[in-house]
Formats: structure tokens, sequence, C-alpha cells
């Protein structure tokens, strides 16, 4: 099992620096109902068509190399119609993320996309920079995919006062990493 203390602490920037990621919070007035029923609309309509795929084939190409693969999605996922504050905090998080690793070594695929980027030949996005950071850093599929969507949970119940624990069942994060790697035990 590996220790992933250093993944919330590269994190720590994130949850300083930006109020959401994907999703818009909960607020501190709302009951824990209302985090499982913005939990399960983020999965059904975000997570399993769009970002959970993009993880996956973005932790593939920084596996192999492949910068170009990288810069598709990257551009691919600026594409697609989504909410502007959930692109502007992928654009920021992705900085953050860049910004913080700058000057860690063996930079690998992560330097390639990073030198596009600020040459303005891709977008940043968040899920990309994760998935490449992940993969230069030893991470499994399994671990990128589980500690994205814990973050995304940290996100989503940060300002309520009791904190309710993750969904149960189908839209646990436990049921969400086995979606994503079910289509790589395919190949």
């Amino acid at each position: 099992m590996q220790d992933l203390a250093w993944v919330r602490w590269l994190f720590t920037d994130l949850t300083r620096e930006l109020s959401q990621l994907s999703l818009t919070p909960a607020a501190k007035t709302d009951p824990p109902w209302v985090s499982s029923q913005l939990w399960r609309s983020y999965v059904m309509q975000q997570f399993r068509p769009r970002i959970g795929p993009v993880l996956r084939h973005a932790w593939l190409a920084a596996e192999k190399g492949h910068t170009r693969g990288l810069r598709r999605l990257s551009e691919q996922l600026a594409s697609q119609e989504r909410p502007l504050a959930e692109k502007k905090a992928s654009i920021a998080a992705a900085g953050i993320l860049l910004r913080t690793t700058r000057t860690a070594l063996h930079q690998g695929p992560l330097g390639k996309l990073r030198a596009a980027i600020q040459a303005n030949a891709c977008p940043a996005e968040w899920p990309i920079v994760w998935a490449t950071l992940g993969s230069i850093y030893q991470l499994g599929l399994a671990n990128v995919v589980g500690e994205f969507l814990r973050l995304e949970w940290h996100f989503l119940t940060r300002q309520m006062p009791i904190k309710p624990s993750p969904a149960r069942g189908e839209f646990s994060i436990a049921h969400l990493v086995r979606e994503a790697l079910e289509p790589l035990a395919l190949q």
C-alpha cells in the first residue's frame, strides 16, 4: 500500500486557493442529503461520461510518454460544453499543480505538457495535469482516480458543519474507481 500523504500535501494549495473544482459546494445550511444528491448528479452527468474516461486516457498517455495524446485530450476537454466556473476552476487547479511541481526532478511528460501549456499550444486542464503528475510519480490509475474523487468530495462538503460520509454503493469512490479501471481489464 502506497502512502498518499504527499498527495494531500500537494493538494493543500488547491484547497487553499480555490473555492470549487467541478462541483458547486454545498452550503453550510444544506442538510446532508443535498451533498448526496449533488454527488449523484456529478457522477451521472460529469464523472462517468466525461471525466473518468479522460483521467484514464490521460494516465495511459502519460505512462507511454505520449505528449501529443495529452495535448489532444486537453483540447478535447476544453472544447466541451460545461459551466464557466468549472472551466475556470480546472484551469486554475492545473496552474497550481504545475506551479507546485515546476522544480521537481524527472519531469518527463509533465514537463513537456507544461511547456506546451506555457507556449499556448494546448489549454491547461486539471484532470489532464493531475493524471500526468500521478503517472510520473508512480501512482497507479486507481490512486489517481480515487484521489481525484476524494478532492471533489472535499470541495463539495467543505463548508458543511457536519461532513457527511462519501456515498455508498454505485456512487461510492471505490465503485467509481473500479469502473474507471474496467476498460483496462478488458484489453
